[in-house]
């Protein structure tokens, strides 16, 4: 077509590009092609970058008759994938054939990458600046495929630039080839995605240049790591002489917004999904520490002498419930344990224990995460995908009985028969932990090697942990007709599909719960005989009943009364258990009510400030709350931060629990 003009707007794998046309001078067929880099920096740049203002400047200039083209963004893979990672780590992508997986890798989800890949395209820099470059043109837009990565891996360190050399590539070695072709493959689905979002034509690697297995042909490498050559750049050169005469891409309205999609997008891209609700906290300051000296002030002495005489303030309702304003309250008596601040407190149970993680954590002192997630992906992905909400990715552990199954499925001594959900979609769950992979698994595989990732973490957490604390929360369950298994929520709920065939409900009395808690305290002394096991009760009523004929006040009295006297019970029995009465600071009528939130279900911040206020207070030495906890070891920390500085270089609580009202 005479007169078209094809601007690319690039980083550096337009160079293949410009290397193809300098024999053309630019034009070719009679098309003239023009390259821009985008300069990170208006004030100051080098010759080959164009300052942003100006690149907007010439797409304003494009007809609806020339061609913009986007090759930003796109090799970011690289940046989590090139390096073997001192975690060797691995991925299953749907749709793509599964190599043999090293059993000393780590398997991530996969959704959880996409994620992470997807916000690397469109937040900061470059997503604004996409978008600014898209609405700027009334030609329509084209956007190029990253070239697939290189199977050579001796190619790679032999090429691989300064960053990586200096990082010490050819010390840790290269990441296996398959796992960087599923992390590349992941990488141009986010692009697809967003292309198809905002109608812009996505341009995949020319016919031919990729191999039987989806690798870059070795005639199209380049001298580098990632980088294609000149023969290369000519194929993408016909290609958007083809593609820019053929159909026009139909573009969005200005100030179309992206959508989010979530992990279940991975199995068909561009697909509509609700995004997936993540747990979230709401951090807010904590209430200033108040202790009270408090004189006992008794009647006189009568003429007749008895017991309650020579009581503590504490026994008395008066002195120590009405009387005091609310923030004085405290209730803890003989609670004798104390932690420092290298005391590993690890913690599990209903959706109350994860105030208690947080608090402890922002106090200072050391929540021990033994399950954190794979330091490649950034921390405030691994929150949202729920890596140390607890001190183990297991989720809610709600009642006794699941607790007691989780360390027996962790040890290798239950093994329930119910495997995997499967949603309607195509996506798994893991039936014992159904909400914590956001977007689910992307398949039975990715789950089941998740699942035994996970067990080896919990049996060696609780090896290696000083404190537990577990919050009983519920003594009804839903369980296995089959073998007992009890889930976290009823099947049906979230995932899987009731049948009254397999399923039954069972409501557990202070006898079970009792029994369950005894086998996890006696695993408890056998593999770390100097533990300590911290018991608190949630305060959260139950958010509905399935007990017949139960109005669901008389069912949340019933269950947090048979886990109270369970805690006692077992607090009696044992040197090692210590109850701290938590519920009884939140549901105390000496608050009014005040320590929940309008749902009268939900605790506000002020109670839980309350609790902890108190619980360092018992729990501590004060004095210590601001000593430095211990740094990781440093190879590992070494490790890691080169690996990071490569990289940089080269380019409210939500509970399942609520799903059964919703």
């Amino acid at each position: 077509m005479q007169g078209k003009n094809i601007l690319i707007v690039g980083d550096s794998h337009i160079y293949a590009i410009r290397a193809a046309l300098r024999n053309h001078q630019n034009v070719v067929n009679g098309t003239k092609f023009t390259l821009m880099r985008p300069a990170r920096s208006d004030k100051a740049f080098m010759d080959e970058y164009v300052a942003v203002e100006d690149i907007r400047k010439a797409i304003g200039r494009l007809t609806p008759a020339d061609a913009l083209v986007l090759a930003l963004r796109g090799n970011q893979y690289n940046t989590i994938g090139l390096m073997q990672h001192p975690r060797a780590f691995d991925i299953q992508v749907p749709g793509m054939a599964q190599a043999p997986t090293d059993q000393s890798s780590e398997i991530l989800p996969s959704s959880m990458i996409y994620s992470y890949l997807r916000d690397l395209l469109r937040q900061g820099y470059y997503g604004e600046l996409m978008q600014s470059f898209i609405q700027h043109s009334r030609a329509p837009t084209f956007c190029l495929a990253a070239p697939a990565p290189k199977a050579d891996e001796d190619h790679i360190l032999r090429g691989a630039e300064t960053p990586f050399r200096e990082a010490g590539i050819e010390n840790v070695g290269v990441t296996p080839a398959p796992v960087r072709l599923k992390l590349w493959e992941l990488q141009q689905r986010t692009l697809t995605e967003f292309c198809a979002e905002i109608g812009v034509k996505f341009l995949p690697n020319p016919e031919g240049t990729r191999n039987a297995d989806g690798f870059l042909e070795p005639a199209y490498y380049g001298r580098d790591s990632s980088h294609a050559n000149v023969a290369y750049g000519g194929l993408v050169v016909e290609q958007l002489l083809a593609e820019s005469s053929a159909t026009v891409p139909v573009r969005p309205q200005r100030g179309a917004r992206f959508r989010r999609v979530s992990g279940a997008g991975l199995l068909r891209v561009g697909r509509q999904l609700s995004q997936c609700r993540l747990w979230r906290f709401r951090h807010s300051a904590a209430a200033r520490r108040v202790e009270r000296n408090h004189e006992f002030k008794g009647f006189a002495i009568a003429k007749t002498d008895h017991p309650y005489r020579h009581l503590p303030d504490t026994a008395f309702w008066k002195r120590s419930v009405a009387k005091p304003a609310a923030s004085e309250v405290d209730p803890v008596t003989g609670f004798d344990l104390k932690i420092g601040p290298q005391t590993r407190v690890a913690t599990a149970g209903s959706c109350f224990a994860q105030h208690i993680a947080r608090h402890l954590q922002k106090s200072g002192f050391l929540y021990y995460v033994a399950e954190d997630g794979h330091p490649i992906i950034p921390e405030p992905i691994r929150r949202a995908n729920n890596y140390g909400t607890f001190s183990a990715r297991y989720g809610n552990v709600y009642t006794a009985r699941q607790l007691r199954q989780l360390i027996e499925r962790a040890e290798g001594e239950f093994t329930p028969s119910e495997a995997a959900w499967i949603d309607p979609d195509g996506t798994v769950r893991d039936p014992f932990r159904p909400a914590i992979q956001p977007g689910n698994f992307v398949s039975v595989e990715e789950m089941m090697a998740d699942r035994a990732q996970h067990l080896a973490i919990v049996r060696a957490m609780f090896q290696s942990l000083d404190v537990f604390v577990f919050t009983l929360g519920l003594t009804e369950c839903w369980r296995s007709k089959a073998d007992g298994a009890v889930f976290p929520l009823c099947p049906g709920v979230e995932g899987g599909t009731f049948d009254p065939e397999r399923y039954e409900f069972y409501n557990q009395p202070v006898a079970d719960v009792v029994a369950d808690m005894e086998a996890v305290i006696a695993y408890l002394k056998r593999v770390n005989p100097k533990a300590e096991i911290v018991l608190t009760v949630s305060p959260v009523p139950l958010m509905a009943t399935a007990a017949p004929d139960q109005h669901v006040l008389s069912a949340t009295t019933y269950s947090k009364s048979v886990l109270r006297v369970a805690a006692q019970t077992l607090d009696e029995g044992h040197a090692n258990v210590h109850y701290f009465p938590s519920y009884e600071i939140i549901t105390g009528a000496f608050n009014r009510g005040a320590y929940y939130a309008g749902d009268l279900r939900n605790v506000t911040e002020n109670g839980v400030s309350h609790v902890m206020r108190l619980f360092l207070k018992h729990a501590t030495d004060t004095r210590a709350q601001n000593a430095p906890v211990q740094a990781p070891p440093q190879n590992q920390g070494d490790a890691n931060e080169a690996f990071k500085r490569a990289a940089e270089k080269f380019v409210e609580v939500e509970c399942e629990e609520a799903a059964l009202d919703r």
